[in-house]
């Protein structure tokens, strides 16, 4: 990583219970976000991110029977 680029992971593990969900889910869920991160302009910023979450018990969380997903964003914030 530099001053104006970087690169980030951030696994994590989570113990769905009933009470989070109104479709009575208890379940145990696995993440892992990976992010890269550059300053395009002094106040511009830059993100690309693909994350991979599982549902480990394999209870079809997501709909259609799928236990896993992948996502993909591309974010450009400007501060003022």
């Amino acid at each position: 990583a530099t001053e104006s680029a970087g690169l980030e992971d951030d696994p994590a593990t989570t113990d769905v219970d009933e009470s989070s969900f109104t479709n009575d889910v208890d379940s145990e869920m696995i993440s892992y976000t990976l992010t890269a991160q550059y300053d395009l302009w002094e106040n511009v910023l830059t993100r690309a991110e693909i994350r991979y979450d599982d549902q480990l018990d394999g209870d079809g969380l997501y709909g259609g029977g799928d236990t896993s997903i992948y996502t993909f964003s591309l974010n450009a914030v400007y501060s003022f």
